[in-house]
């Protein structure tokens, strides 16, 4: 005999059967799972929300795109080459190349933090760099489809206690976020370790390092002046973040598709490089972490960011001589397109 449940369930089926103005939602034909490390709150996130919305509404039932942010999907950036390219995991995400450097070193020091001193340089670097990219990324069967600007443009140094010049540095524990900043900070004598971001906060709190590298947009989506409260520039930075898709997913799409996709994507990359080179901000977001009770010291004396920027410049050329593949010439091709 039917239970009190099932004879529920089943009225209530009929209930909505009857109901001719009710339909379920429809799945659309394709659905891509987008992977994103950033919490929705980071400028880098709500792009790709944005990008996703606007691909949605023009693709309908056809296509589309669920961005899950704050590495919901339990996925970790440094297995990317191997996670992405099968594309039945996820078919998109938007990602750091410092993370890659396990399978790829030509993708994570392509273009290393530290190596170029004016923003103007990372745009004009930027078309270079994602043919550079492209052909590394398909190694692996990855589709580039832009390289990104975030609006950060500098690497700032937070510690707990004032800390503005690389003497005082060299006393302290530094947290970094990719390899290349280890070997580059040891070069001017600072001990430097790789921590994910995810991370960093409670490394931060327990002890574990005394200062980070970071900047002051995401640091207040951290709340990062509780344990860090001091800051200073060090250097001009530019993420080198790439949005990318399965190669294997991409070949699925019908063309009309994949022009929708393209068409927004580059419009999302424009947006970010506009906003990048206006520079409001991160004069912005300093001031709201100084709101929130950070003191922002003076940067790091002339000397000591030059003593960085050199040692940036030698660790990137012993790493495309001593690394092989393709990284010696590939620096050499974005030396060149510097200098035209």
């Amino acid at each position: 005999m039917m239970n009190r449940l099932g004879a529920a369930l089943l009225g209530a089926l009929g209930t909505l059967a009857a109901m001719g103005d009710v339909a379920p939602v429809a799945a659309a034909d394709i659905e891509w799972r987008t992977h994103l490390v950033w919490v929705p709150t980071r400028q880098e996130a709500q792009a790709v929300t944005t990008l996703a919305e606007r691909i949605n509404a023009r693709t309908g039932d056809q296509f589309q795109m669920t961005v899950f942010p704050g590495g919901s999907l339990g996925i970790k950036d440094p297995d990317m080459l191997r996670i992405l390219p099968p594309g039945n995991v996820i078919q998109a995400t938007m990602i750091s190349t410092n993370y890659v450097a396990r399978d790829s070193p030509e993708l994570a020091y392509a273009l290393p933090e530290g190596v170029l001193q004016t923003m103007e340089d990372f745009a004009k670097i930027r078309p270079t760099l994602e043919q550079v990219y492209a052909k590394e990324f398909e190694k692996f069967g990855i589709k580039v489809l832009n390289i990104l600007l975030p609006p950060d443009r500098t690497m700032d140094v937070f510690c707990k206690t004032p800390v503005n010049t690389l003497e005082e540095l060299r006393t302290k524990k530094l947290r970094v976020w990719g390899a290349f900043l280890v070997d580059a900070f040891a070069e001017v004598g600072v001990s430097a370790t790789v921590i994910p971001q995810n991370d960093m906060y409670m490394a931060l709190q327990t002890g574990v390092v005394d200062c980070a590298t970071y900047y002051p947009g995401p640091a207040n989506t951290l709340s990062l002046q509780e344990v860090t409260p001091y800051w200073s520039n060090i250097a001009n930075y530019a993420a080198t973040l790439v949005f990318i898709v399965s190669q294997s997913a991409w070949d699925k799409l019908p063309p009309d598709v994949q022009a929708i996709i393209t068409e927004e994507s580059d419009k999302m990359a424009k947006e970010l490089v506009e906003n990048f080179l206006r520079g409001d901000y991160d004069k912005a977001q300093g001031d709201q972490f100084n709101a929130a009770g950070a003191t922002q010291l003076e940067p790091f004396p002339a000397e000591d960011r030059e003593a960085f920027y050199k040692a940036a410049l030698s660790v990137w050329e012993r790493d495309a001589t001593q690394k092989g593949g393709d990284m010696a010439a590939n620096r050499e091709t974005l030396l060149q397109a510097l200098q035209d």
